[in-house]
């Protein structure tokens, strides 16, 4: 005993669709706040994203593109390499494994000030194929060039 779809149901759904594609072209985005709200949604996608994100710098540095695999590591400054005018809590240095900058980025990673990256997620789901005989190196290509 199936019911037919109610024709009002469909209409909202076809407005409340025009409004989202007519707000993505005007802004350049959306903001879904009911789907964001979800705390196990938030978690988890937190850890997705943490994953793609040191998946992404292990490999550029088995591929010699970054210094080191970790998003960012302390390094405690000599003293002669820091200030006659600097306490101790201030003797230490940040090291990034990219430089900053676009011009300084890799096609999937980009550190656009110190600590803050930007990941894009390449979705050309058969670029990077199993059955690719291209050199992995090959794939690390910088912005720049």
């Amino acid at each position: 005993n199936g019911t037919a779809p109610n024709r009002d149901d469909d209409d909202q759904t076809t407005q409340s669709t025009t409004l989202l594609l007519q707000t993505f072209h005007t802004d350049g985005y959306l903001l879904l706040p009911s789907l964001l709200s979800s705390p196990p949604f938030i978690s988890q996608l937190r850890t997705e994203c943490l994953d793609i994100f040191h998946a992404v710098l292990d490999w550029l540095y088995v591929a010699g593109a970054a210094e080191f695999a970790e998003s960012c590591r302390r390094r405690r400054i000599d003293d002669d390499e820091s200030d006659d005018n600097s306490s101790d809590d201030k003797k230490v240095r940040y090291e990034y494994p990219i430089q900053l900058g676009l011009k300084n980025g890799y096609q999937e990673l980009v550190m656009r000030s110190p600590g803050r990256y930007e990941l894009a997620l390449l979705l050309e789901e058969d670029r990077y194929d199993d059955n690719d005989d291209t050199d992995s190196n090959d794939a690390v290509q910088n912005i720049s060039e």
